[in-house]
């Protein structure tokens, strides 16, 4: 028999934890940053040594400010735009409107997130109102067609405290997120530090981590802030867009209200990386198209490369592969398994989970530009006079 609560002490107890996670959000505004949070009025050679080659996550302050979307895109203009079909969220299709009167009533400790891979096909108007940044806009997947190649853009909606739990990018990709309105917290860690909380097997097959955001930000904040190596943090608002390396674990939690768009892409740069992971013979862990492509997609990639930029392909160094058998499918993170549900409708395979971010970088704390990735292991240590606040 069920027991009686007659005081709502499990009300209460939501309640508290829903005004722990809003203070733990709004207080420390202390970041271990690595990068430039500022106008990028340089040439994308200098993203591209200074950030991208050596694999360092920057925030981008006017790339996107020129977009439509900015002053377009609104709860009404996105009701237009989906009125005849229906968006996903919580990886179901759900009507538009629908979603609207749940994200105004809802009080859930995790709510649901709307983030959708079909955007642009169920509303193409949408996909006319932002371009690839400059930075952005060598994506060597699109040799392969918009058909063929795995899913790459995200249309991310959601309510304050909604947002996307610790993970890797699918296929060794880098990503960006870009604020359309709103603001996201993000939590970030280089691909060498699992997060406090996060257990992850070597292969990256499995990945376990807390149920919830607000479960991870009561019990393992603290311990991401003071341990020995503090995490990047930092909050990215409307009209910035952050660049997420390749294999860097990230978080991201809605602050409020939020709308951001989100692309995954291979350049030149990670394309190396991109083919050792497609080539290895880990079908499990490839996502983003269908379950029975994934062992032909390295293939396919490598073909349309030589087809369309074979100077992409011959300048990539190419590492040696090593093809393992495969083990069980990585569904938890990129793949919907319920098979009720039209194909079309879902994100079944592959989800960047909201992409990364990084806000106002410690400008006076940022390492020589040529160092890699590996540097980050020398370099984790907080800036000095940075208070940190209360820890609860």
């Amino acid at each position: 028999m069920a027991s009686h609560d007659p005081a709502g002490t499990g009300l209460h107890l939501l309640l508290y934890r829903l005004l722990a996670l809003h203070l733990h959000l709004i207080k420390g505004q202390c970041y271990h940053l690595f990068g430039l949070a500022a106008p990028f009025q340089q040439p994308v050679s200098y993203f591209r040594q200074h950030f991208e080659i050596p694999n360092r996550p920057v925030i981008l302050t006017d790339v996107v400010s020129k977009w439509p979307a900015m002053h377009k895109w609104s709860r009404k203009h996105l009701r237009k735009a989906f009125r005849n079909t229906r968006v996903i969220v919580g990886e179901y299709p759900m009507d538009f409107d629908k979603y609207l009167t749940y994200m105004d009533g809802n009080a859930d400790e995790m709510p649901l997130y709307l983030f959708d891979k079909h955007f642009a096909d169920k509303a193409p108007s949408l996909a006319q109102d932002y371009q690839l940044p400059p930075q952005f806009s060598d994506d060597l997947f699109a040799a392969m067609g918009e058909k063929d190649r795995p899913d790459h853009r995200w249309l991310i909606f959601g309510p304050a405290r909604s947002g996307s739990s610790f993970h890797q990018d699918p296929n060794a990709t880098s990503a960006w997120n870009a604020v359309i309105y709103g603001s996201k917290k993000w939590i970030l860690y280089p691909p060498h530090i699992t997060p406090p909380g996060v257990h992850a097997s070597a292969d990256g097959a499995d990945v376990a981590a807390p149920l919830s955001l607000t479960e991870w930000f009561m019990n393992f904040h603290k311990q991401a802030r003071k341990g020995p190596h503090p995490a990047i943090e930092t909050t990215v608002r409307a009209g910035e867009l952050l660049f997420v390396p390749r294999g860097w674990w990230h978080m991201a939690i809605n602050l409020e209200e939020t709308l951001a768009i989100t692309h995954n892409y291979v350049s030149t740069v990670n394309l190396p990386h991109v083919l050792k992971f497609l080539g290895s013979g880990r079908e499990d862990l490839v996502s983003g198209c269908a379950i029975q492509d994934r062992v032909f997609l390295h293939d396919r990639f490598i073909a349309a490369l030589r087809k369309h930029n074979p100077e992409a392909l011959a300048g990539a160094q190419l590492p040696p592969i090593s093809r393992t058998p495969s083990k069980k499918l990585l569904s938890h993170l990129f793949q919907n398994s319920s098979p009720d549900v039209r194909a079309h409708d879902l994100n079944l395979n592959c989800t960047n989970n909201a992409t990364a971010e990084i806000g106002y970088m410690v400008r006076n704390h940022m390492p020589p530009a040529h160092r890699g990735e590996q540097d980050f292991k020398n370099h984790w240590t907080e800036p000095s006079g940075c208070g940190m606040g209360s820890d609860m």
